[in-house]
């Protein structure tokens, strides 16, 4: 089921869905071959025929629903779950040095929001804002990854090396560090949704306006699903304990924590991106006063973004 529909589908359904969009082969589609899908959408978009439902999970993981422009190969959301991946992972190595752990972090928040920028909202007035600046992206992703290498540079700075000291840093710390620093990363790159909003629409489809407490809500829903992320990623390989085995070879336990990173990140992208629907909905008494004076729906509907 689409997450796009305004009767929302209920989270199972759009985990399920989503666990089918993130078909790898979709990734190998050539941009000739979406634009044919979605043309065949604008004719047969209706129909329940199994190539309409094949073009329209394509379309839907390839092409910007504000848009229409295919999204770039690398910012696509089955890209993000095998690219974002590894890169998830350095961020959880045991890092010597601050500038290690600086750099990894760097990578990850640097496409993190990229993948962000591609996936936001762009159907209000903010589209070339300030805060979509190259400078200000770059100087985001430069600011959460100094946050994320910052608790090393203190244990360093302050020459901390005990037990207790290895064990809040390795396993205690990084849960909540990595999920504010995902949800913070997301709330810096869309920031300019929550100050010129978002465009809400009726359930037909028609365009009310533009309601900044409706890009709140989206970029506040996509924060928290960021940060859901990144947090259970960062938690499942801390609760591992080491076996006899694992305490003779203390390589072999940090391999196989980093191999669970890698497979919780798998499973928790499709589960993160269904958190909350795609097409999300505020009630009009939620709306600003000028936009209740133009409808009568008790609901509205927006794109929320990834």
């Amino acid at each position: 089921m689409s997450p796009q529909s305004p009767d929302s589908p209920s989270f199972l359904q759009r985990c399920f869905y989503w666990h089918d969009a993130l078909d790898p082969s979709l990734l190998l589609s050539s941009d000739a071959e979406i634009k044919k899908r979605k043309d065949l959408l604008g004719t047969h978009g209706e129909s329940d025929d199994e190539k309409v439902a094949e073009a329209r999970r394509l379309v839907q993981v390839s092409v910007h629903p504000d848009t229409g422009s295919t999204t770039p190969f690398l910012f696509r959301p089955t890209a993000f779950l095998f690219a974002g991946s590894p890169l998830m992972v350095t961020t959880l190595m045991p890092h010597q040095g601050v500038m290690s752990a600086f750099i990894s972090q760097l990578f990850f928040q640097a496409y993190s929001a990229g993948f962000t920028v591609m996936n936001r909202n762009l159907s209000g007035k903010a589209k070339n804002s300030l805060s979509q600046h190259p400078l200000y992206l770059s100087g985001s992703a430069l600011y959460v990854a100094c946050v994320g290498a910052m608790p090393l540079y203190v244990v360093k700075r302050l020459k901390l090396s005990g037990p207790s000291t290895q064990s809040f840093i390795g396993r205690i710390l990084p849960p909540p560090l990595l999920a504010l620093l995902g949800g913070l990363n997301v709330l810096l790159v869309r920031v300019s949704e929550v100050d010129s909003g978002i465009q809400v629409v009726d359930r037909a489809g028609n365009v009310v306006g533009v309601s900044p407490k409706a890009g709140k809500k989206a970029v506040k829903e996509t924060a928290l699903s960021r940060a859901f992320l990144c947090g259970v990623t960062a938690l499942t390989p801390s609760l591992v304990r080491r076996s006899p085995h694992m305490l003779r070879n203390p390589g072999i336990f940090t391999v196989v924590k980093l191999l669970i990173a890698a497979l919780t990140f798998g499973i928790m992208t499709p589960i993160s991106f269904a958190l909350f629907p795609q097409h999300g909905k505020i009630k009009r008494d939620n709306l600003e006063d000028e936009l209740k004076e133009k409808t009568s729906a008790s609901e509205l509907f927006y794109h929320r973004g990834l």
